[in-house]
């Protein structure tokens, strides 16, 4: 259990990147995730988080695990209904065959071409690619910090654009 690394998020405040003209919220709220960054504010308990992980199971449709001698299950449907996007489904990467990647870069980086380097990403982008890695792709900031997948460029374009994502899936299957 020692050796185990808890990856803790901090909250997003939306409002102050608002006043300096990242406004992020709209597309946060058009997506649905306003529960979800609410309840990124609070403590965090790495020993009940370590022991859970511990002791966890992985199948197809859920995580079982004991904490504390109690059973707990997590499935995608729970995580849905914590969040409250029990009707929400949407995007979890690009279809293969038919995404317009031209569209995609156009969208997403400075110079309209692909690229895996954040730091070629649109201003607001950028931002969202760091919440993203740092709360739902979990990672850690040294872990290469400016790479991001053609996955996950896609969610990018995907929240840019108004097209919701199926965050609860995307969670679920990156635990």
């Amino acid at each position: 259990m020692d050796e185990l690394e808890v990856l803790s998020e901090t909250m997003v405040d939306f409002d102050n990147l608002q006043e300096h003209n990242l406004n992020l919220k709209n597309n946060m709220l058009v997506q649905g995730w306003e529960l979800f960054f609410n309840r990124l504010i609070g403590p965090v308990y790495p020993e009940l988080v370590k022991e859970f992980w511990v002791h966890a199971t992985l199948m197809p449709k859920a995580i079982l695990s004991f904490v504390c001698g109690q059973e707990i299950y997590i499935t995608e449907n729970l995580i849905r209904r914590l969040l409250g996007l029990e009707n929400c489904f949407g995007s979890i990467r690009a279809i293969v065959g038919r995404t317009d990647w031209d569209a995609v870069y156009a969208e997403i980086f400075k110079s309209r071409e692909g690229s895996t380097s954040i730091k070629d990403l649109k201003d607001p982008y950028r931002i969202w690619a760091k919440i993203l890695l740092g709360f739902i792709y979990h990672r850690k900031a040294t872990v290469s910090p400016n790479y991001i997948n053609q996955d996950q460029q896609y969610i990018l374009y995907c929240i840019g654009n108004g097209e919701m994502v199926d965050l609860p899936y995307i969670l679920f299957i990156d635990m």
